[in-house]
This record gives C-alpha cells, sequence and structure tokens, in this order.
C-alpha cells in the first residue's frame, strides 16, 4: 500500500500472524462535508482481525507519531457494521 502527499510519501506492507479472530466496535467518524462543515456520525459493528507484522516505510514528513520501521499492527479480514446519520 502507498499513500502520497504534497512533499511526502508512506509506504505499508503486512504479513498476517496467527488465526482471525472475531471482534466487536463502536466509534465515531468526523468527515468535513462540501459545504465546509465538519460533521460527526457513529458506528458499529462486528469484524474478524489478524494480528500482523508491518514494515512501514516513510519519506518526508507526513505526521510526527508516523515511525518508519517494523510493527505489530492488525488486518481486517472482514467487517461488517452500520453507519448512524450525521449529526448537524
Amino acid at each position: 500500500m502507498r499513500a502520497t502527499g504534497p512533499g511526502w510519501s508512506v509506504t505499508a506492507q503486512a504479513r498476517p500472524l496467527g488465526p482471525r479472530l472475531p471482534a466487536r466496535f463502536t466509534g465515531r467518524l468526523i468527515q468535513p462535508w462540501p459545504d465546509g462543515a465538519a460533521r460527526q456520525a457513529a458506528c458499529f459493528g462486528r469484524a474478524r482481525l489478524r494480528l500482523a507484522a508491518v514494515r512501514v516505510g516513510v519519506e518526508g514528513r507526513p505526521a510526527r507519531w508516523l515511525r518508519p520501521g517494523s510493527h505489530l499492527g492488525f488486518l481486517v479480514t472482514d467487517a461488517d457494521f452500520t453507519l448512524a446519520p450525521p449529526r448537524r
């Protein structure tokens, strides 16, 4: 996977480790709308996750918290969720 922006790029490769594990989640999403307002929506659902070994490559300065190297992560192998209407 590769993401790029002005003056930066990030690559990531993930290798699954172990079995798929069931998980439930809830959360909130905030997205900008065409009128410029940021609106919030709740989401909830189920997913199957796998532990993963992730290698990250960084060029430039995309974010201070994003570090290159090897990390543990999760792969979402499948998910089913509900996204509520946005709040204004």
